[in-house]
C-alpha cells in the first residue's frame, strides 16, 4: 500500500511531463494518420488518372481560343471560315467533328433524377460523323465525372451516377427559353423532346451537345442563325505529322491530346516525388519524436523500478501500478487523437475537394473513415502499450537476477 501515496506523489510532481507525454503522443497520432490519408489519396489520383480514357494520342482540338465563357465575353463569331475550309481540305485529319455554341437563352428540362429539373444551360451543335442521329443529346465524360465528384451524395436526391444510369433518360430542349434572362416576350422555338444516348470526351466540357441541323432549324424558326463552330475536334492520321501542323497552324489555338498526356505524366511524377520526400521528412519526424520520447520515459521508469527494488516492494503488483500512468495517459491521447483527426483531416478533404476541381484536377478525394480511424488509433494505443509492457517485463526480468 506504500507504493500508492509514493506513485501518486510522482505524478504530482510531473504534471509538465505529463502534459508533454500527452502532446506527443497526440502528435504521433496526427503525423501518422497524416501520412495514411496522403496515401490513400495518391492513391486514388494514380488509380484514377491511370484508368480512365479521357485523352487519345491522336486527338486534336483547334479552338477561337481560351474556354466558354472567355468566347462569350469576346463577342467573336469563332473561327474563321478560311480556318475552316484549311482544316476540312487538310488530308492530314481524319474524324472531323465541329462544335457551335447556341449564343442564345436555352433550357434543358431533364429526368435524370426522380423529379425533373430545368435550368439554363450551353448547348452545342455537332456536325461530323456523329453517333447522335437526328435529334439525340450527348454529354461530356468530364462533365459527368465533375458531378460525381462534386455534387453526388451532397444530399439525398443526388446520387452518384454512372453511364448506364444515365443513358436513354429524357431530356426536354428549348431554344429562346431561359429561367434568368428577360426575353422581352420573345416566343422560344418548338421543344426538342429527345433523351441522352452518348458520353463522350470529345464533347465540351460543360453542356450538352445535338445535332447541327434540328438547332439550324429551331433557331431558324425563331429567326436566328449558327454563328462559326468555336472548336473542331478532330484525329490526326499521322503521329509524326504533329510538329508539322504545329507549324502549319501556328498562330491559332491548337491543343494536341498527345501533349496533354506527356504533361499530365510530368505532373503525376512531380506529385509522386512531393509526395514521398513529404512522406520520409514525416517518418523521420515521428521517429525522432517517438524515439526521443521512449527514450525519456523508459529511463525514468527504469530509475522507478531501481527505487522501489531497494525498498523491497518489487512484484508483479508494482510493475502494473507503475505503468498505470502512462497507460492511461496514452488512452487519453487517443481519444483526444481520434476526434481530432476526424475534425482536420474531415475540413483537410473538402478543401481538397474544392480546391483541386478549380485547377481542373479531377479525383476522388478520399475523406476519413470513422470505423478505419477508429481501428487505427486501437492499433497504435495496443503498439505503445506493448511497448511499455515489453519494456516492464525487460526490467523485472533483470532487476530480479541481481544480487
Amino acid at each position: 500500500m506504500k507504493i500508492i501515496p509514493f506513485l501518486l506523489r510522482q505524478i504530482q510532481s510531473h504534471k509538465i511531463k505529463s502534459i508533454s507525454f500527452v502532446f506527443v503522443i497526440l502528435l504521433t497520432l496526427f503525423l501518422w494518420y497524416g501520412i495514411i490519408w496522403m496515401c490513400q489519396n495518391m492513391s486514388s489520383a494514380v488509380s484514377y488518372y491511370s484508368s480512365i480514357n479521357i485523352w487519345d494520342p491522336k486527338r486534336v482540338k483547334i479552338s477561337s481560343g481560351g474556354n466558354i465563357f472567355a468566347f462569350l465575353s469576346k463577342g467573336v463569331s469563332g473561327l474563321s471560315d478560311e480556318t475552316l475550309k484549311k482544316i476540312s481540305n487538310d488530308s492530314r485529319f481524319e474524324d472531323i467533328k465541329t462544335f457551335t455554341l447556341i449564343q442564345y437563352p436555352v433550357t434543358g428540362d431533364f429526368s435524370i433524377f426522380s423529379f425533373w429539373l430545368e435550368s439554363d444551360i450551353p448547348v452545342f451543335a455537332i456536325s461530323g460523323n456523329t453517333p447522335l442521329g437526328k435529334k439525340w443529346v450527348g454529354i461530356s465524360q468530364k462533365m459527368l465525372e465533375y458531378y460525381n465528384l462534386q455534387f453526388a451524395g451532397s444530399l439525398p436526391i443526388f446520387p452518384k451516377i454512372d453511364k448506364k444510369f444515365i443513358k436513354g433518360r429524357k431530356v426536354v430542349i428549348t431554344v429562346g427559353k431561359s429561367k434568368l434572362f428577360n426575353l422581352d416576350g420573345k416566343k422560344p422555338a418548338k421543344p426538342i423532346e429527345t433523351q441522352i444516348t452518348d458520353i463522350s470526351p470529345d464533347y465540351p466540357g460543360f453542356g450538352v451537345v445535338l445535332p447541327k441541323k434540328i438547332l439550324e432549324s429551331r433557331l431558324k424558326s425563331i429567326g436566328l442563325s449558327l454563328w462559326n463552330p468555336f472548336k473542331v475536334i478532330a484525329k490526326i492520321k499521322n503521329l509524326n505529322d504533329i510538329e508539322n501542323l504545329k507549324k502549319d497552324y501556328k498562330g491559332i489555338n491548337i491543343l494536341f491530346d498527345q501533349d496533354t498526356i506527356k504533361i499530365n505524366e510530368k505532373r503525376l511524377q512531380t506529385l509522386q516525388l512531393i509526395f514521398w520526400v513529404t512522406f520520409l521528412a514525416i517518418i523521420c519526424i515521428v521517429w525522432t519524436i517517438i524515439l526521443f520520447l521512449l527514450g525519456s520515459i523508459l529511463r525514468e521508469i527504469k530509475h522507478i523500478y531501481r527505487l522501489i527494488y531497494r525498498l523491497g516492494i518489487f512484484n508483479i503488483r508494482s510493475i502494473f501500478l507503475t505503468l498505470w500512468e502512462l497507460i492511461f495517459l496514452t488512452c487519453t491521447a487517443g481519444v483526444i487523437g481520434y476526434f481530432l483527426n476526424i475534425f482536420v483531416f474531415s475540413y483537410f478533404s473538402k478543401l481538397a475537394t474544392a480546391f483541386f476541381p478549380t485547377r481542373w484536377i479531377l479525383f476522388p478525394i478520399i475523406a476519413p473513415n470513422i470505423w478505419e480511424l477508429l481501428l487505427y488509433i486501437i492499433v497504435c494505443i495496443i503498439f505503445i502499450i506493448s511497448i511499455l509492457f515489453y519494456y516492464n517485463w525487460r526490467q523485472f526480468k533483470e532487476l530480479k537476477n541481481c544480487k
